[in-house]
């Protein structure tokens, strides 16, 4: 997949320094996850990145909550687009909070009339 989409995919050597982040800046943080590999299809793989403990959680309960969680995923996709929130205008956290709970209540008193119309008969 490298191979042919050098474009897309970049190979970090495992001895890459990041040498331009500074060790122990106040906005920063230590990041501990784990790259998880499994079978989907016949020959074709999903790579998922987690921070759950491999002691408890197996690869095949990743592979069930990751599959679980896709459904979730898809159906906020759509809904961010339906309600127009791909993009947000304000900068600051009550204002964004104020768009997004606006355009969720015009959604919904819009769904709200959507029902009250009559299904066309097709005549």
């Amino acid at each position: 997949m490298l191979e042919s989409n050098p474009e897309r995919y970049r190979w970090i050597q495992p001895h890459t320094t990041f040498d331009y982040i500074k060790h122990k800046q106040s906005n920063m943080y230590d990041l501990q996850f784990k790259a998880v590999r499994f079978l989907i299809a016949d020959g074709i793989y999903e790579t998922v990145y987690t921070n759950l403990d491999r002691e408890t959680f197996s690869i095949e309960a990743i592979k069930e909550l990751y599959n679980r969680r896709w459904g979730i995923e898809t159906l906020l996709r759509d809904l961010k687009y339906a309600i127009g929130l791909s993009a947000l205008h304000s900068k600051k956290k009550n204002s964004m909070l104020q768009e997004v709970f606006s355009r969720l209540i015009l959604y919904n008193f819009s769904s709200l009339i959507a029902q009250e119309v009559p299904a066309a008969t097709g005549k």
